[in-house]
């Protein structure tokens, strides 16, 4: 699965849990596991590197998904 199926996912979650249980249930279940899911995703930009060094190698990644 691609990264735009994984987000379109997420957020038609998002909505559907937000409908049925509120913004803040949505919201908590957005962010379930995301420190775990940075660390994989960043983790190879950051390991043995500084935070600026990182988030630099990580920009053409980013924009490939559509982020600036």
């Amino acid at each position: 699965m691609d990264v735009k199926e994984k987000f379109r996912q997420k957020f038609e979650t998002y909505k559907k849990i937000m409908d049925e249980e509120g913004e803040q249930k949505a919201w908590d279940t957005l962010f379930e596991g995301y420190p775990e899911r940075q660390k994989q995703n960043m983790g190879q930009f950051i390991d043995n590197d500084t935070l600026a060094n990182g988030f630099t190698k990580a920009i053409s990644f980013y924009k490939q998904i559509g982020m600036d």
